[in-house]
């Protein structure tokens, strides 16, 4: 998991190798939510397990580790 310096972008990675951007500004800033928040894209990064999500925000870089042994960019 990962989120940017604004904390507006939230990134995830799940067991079937996908990631998610989710959109995160504002979300229960003033109250409890009821619904998750918006998922505004989704990718197969992997063909396994992501086990790690690290965001270079001054290159716009995404990098995500599998247990499939390899690294996305």
């Amino acid at each position: 998991m990962e989120v940017n310096k604004a904390n507006t972008v939230l990134f995830t990675g799940d067991s079937l190798g996908f990631v998610y951007l989710w959109d995160i500004d504002g979300y229960a800033a003033t109250h409890v939510e009821s619904e998750p928040p918006e998922v505004t894209m989704t990718w197969r990064g992997h063909v396994k397990s992501v086990t790690a999500i690290s965001l270079v925000e001054e290159h716009k870089l995404l990098i995500t580790a599998s247990v499939d042994c390899t690294v996305r960019l």
